[in-house]
């Protein structure tokens, strides 16, 4: 497989049929186009096809909630809505003065 930046992967392959093979790649979180073609023992080259990566989803908040959280010196459960948080996504906490 190409890209842009010219660089040639050959991931290993299966061969599961005469129509169908399998690879294993990492296309890494860059939102590009590899190009994918498929060469035979013999040298012969199938024509072009284009795979397209798409970058991961930036995590974003809509909302907290309970917001505003009444002050404890228990444990509390706060919830953070929003998209594109990854399984075992973490947070970070900041404090500002009111």
């Amino acid at each position: 497989m190409t890209y842009a930046g010219g660089t040639v992967v050959n991931p290993p392959v299966t061969s599961n049929s005469g129509t169908q093979i399998a690879a294993s790649v990492n296309v890494g979180t860059t939102a590009r186009t590899w190009t994918v073609q498929v060469v035979n023992p013999g040298g012969a080259t199938s024509t072009a096809a284009n795979l397209t990566v798409a970058a991961p989803a930036t995590p974003a908040i809509a909302s907290l909630s309970p917001n505003p959280m009444t002050g404890s010196t228990a444990n509390l459960t706060l919830t953070i809505n929003g998209s594109g948080f990854g399984m075992g996504a973490t947070h970070n906490w900041h404090t500002r003065a009111a």
